[in-house]
């Protein structure tokens, strides 16, 4: 199929002296691959109804949920389209070396579907009219271990430019930028000159994350907690572009090693957070208040959740 995301074919970016790393970490990846089934079990447990994750004596808000498994690939970002599911994936060749994919689930139609990418992506979002952001992860070509964050914008009508050093960006439903740069703000007027919608720029230094909900901004400190919304430490947050009343979190884990994080959605009406069950995830995509797609150790699953 053909999802433009004005990106080109991608050539991993690995050091050949990484290969003895890699191919201790593909004996990992095969140990990890054989646990799944246990993990499944205990992060979305199967003992009855009325039982989800060890959650006892509550109503489940978890209707349902299935496993999108592509054989071969190892998911590691999920993010979600209008139409699309897109998950970063990965597989050893032959040789043990990395090979990265971006791939498109159709979720009316069930199926998978490969799409062309560039660079390693981070960040893909859109809004309610289709415009899209991007961000990618780029080596920079003077210092090798340094990597450069780069926003990608692509506009409905197909014009995009390219900004370097953003760490974060989300849109809203008019089109306009909101970015979280990585140096000076005053450095970065001229780049998004091309922007016909409009932009506020953030310091990397005060903010880590940015999203868009009912059409205001939802901003993470640079310590990780929420401005607003209970102040509250999250990991991670994700809105929907279709659905303006869907706005989901990962909260801080209590043990910073700890890989899963605590899956909560925001309850505009009482404004509080509420725990999805105990359904843990190490990324999140929203499509709606009751829908959302988790990463679990390189797995993608779709969870439908009760109002």
């Amino acid at each position: 199929m053909s999802l433009n995301t004005g990106l080109g074919n991608y050539e991993p970016l690995l050091q050949q002296t990484r290969s003895q790393k890699i191919r201790k970490d593909a004996i990992i990846v095969v140990a990890a691959v054989a646990l799944v089934a246990v993990c499944s079990q205990l992060l979305f447990g199967q003992s009855n109804d009325q039982d989800f994750l060890g959650a006892k004596n509550q109503v489940s808000m978890v209707a349902s949920q299935q496993t999108l498994d592509y054989p071969g690939y190892y998911y590691v970002n999920v993010f979600a389209e209008q139409r699309y599911i897109v998950g970063l994936s990965y597989k050893f060749n032959k040789n043990y070396n990395i090979v990265y994919n971006l791939r498109a689930y159709n979720r009316e139609r069930g199926n998978w579907d490969d799409l062309d990418m560039k660079d390693f992506i981070t960040e893909m979002k859109v809004n309610s009219d289709e415009k899209k952001i991007v961000i990618n992860q780029k080596q920079d070509k003077e210092q090798f271990n340094t990597k450069i964050h780069e926003l990608y914008v692509e506009n409905t009508d197909g014009r995009s430019y390219t900004v370097t050093d953003v760490q974060d960006a989300a849109l809203d439903s008019d089109g306009k930028v909101y970015a979280i740069v990585q140096k000076n703000i005053s450095q970065y007027d001229s780049q998004f000159q091309s922007e016909t919608k409009g932009f506020q720029l953030y310091s990397s230094q005060d903010y880590r994350n940015v999203e868009v909900y009912q059409d205001e901004i939802v901003l993470v400190r640079a310590n990780g907690t929420l401005e607003g919304y209970n102040e509250i430490c999250v990991k991670d947050i994700s809105a929907s572009a279709l659905d303006e009343n869907a706005l989901f979190a990962l909260a801080c884990p209590e043990d910073p090693n700890q890989t899963l994080s605590q899956v909560l959605r925001w309850n505009d009406y009482e404004e509080t957070w509420e725990k999805v069950d105990d359904v843990f995830a190490e990324k999140i995509a929203v499509v709606s208040n009751t829908k959302i797609y988790v990463l679990v150790y390189y797995t993608i699953t779709e969870i439908t959740l009760n109002e």
